[in-house]
Parts: structure tokens; sequence; C-alpha cells
């Protein structure tokens, strides 16, 4: 199971020398929602991690706590793929792996929700 890495995100944005006001600027968010996420009280959508994704410029994984992450060959491919894709199509390949994640979600709960 991945868990998103909140203290990794301000590490990172700090790294860059980014302004939490600009940051969320950046990715679309209030300061405070952005605050919200960096101080554990909020968690983001997969839509709003693409987007800092890109705004940081790294990869995805960068962002989790996934202690299996290396055993895992399918998530390694899409890491290895994502890497070498030119900057333009990383962001719009992540974009599209969040929507597919959102919608895997919602089938999910709609899954153990039962008929």
């Amino acid at each position: 199971m991945q868990i998103f890495n909140r203290v990794r995100l301000r590490e990172l944005r700090i790294q860059r020398q980014i302004s939490a006001k600009t940051f969320a600027v950046q990715i679309g968010c209030s300061a405070g929602y952005l605050s919200d996420i960096e101080n554990g009280k909020r968690k983001p959508s997969p839509r709003l991690i693409a987007r800092m994704v890109k705004a940081l410029n790294i990869r995805a994984d960068e962002l989790y706590l996934d202690p299996d992450a290396g055993k895992d060959p399918i998530k390694a491919r899409i890491i290895e793929i994502l890497d070498a894709l030119p900057e333009s199509a990383r962001a719009e390949a992540l974009a599209a792996i969040a929507r597919i994640a959102e919608g895997l979600g919602r089938i999910s709960e709609e899954f153990r929700k039962g008929p």
C-alpha cells in the first residue's frame, strides 16, 4: 500500500526554495489547503499529486512511502517508462494515471458496497 509522504513533499518544496503560497498557486489549490496536506490534516487527490509531481519535476514515487515498490514489477516498469518520457509527455501521462486511479477507487468503493 502506498502512503503519501507529506514530509517529503515539504522537503522537496523547501529544497527548491518555493514558498507554500507560490507552490499552492502552481498546483491549483489554496495555501491553507497545501498547509493542511503538509501537516497531515488532509490527503491530496491523485490529480493534485500529479500536479505536484509536475511542478516539482520529480517521479511520482518520490511522494510515496512504499516499502514494497521495488518488489512490484508493474510499478517498477511504470516508473521506468515515466522516467524515459520527455517532461511534457510525463505530465500528461501522470494526469492520465491519476484519472485511472480515481476511477478504480470509485469502482472499488462501489464493489465494497455491494448490490
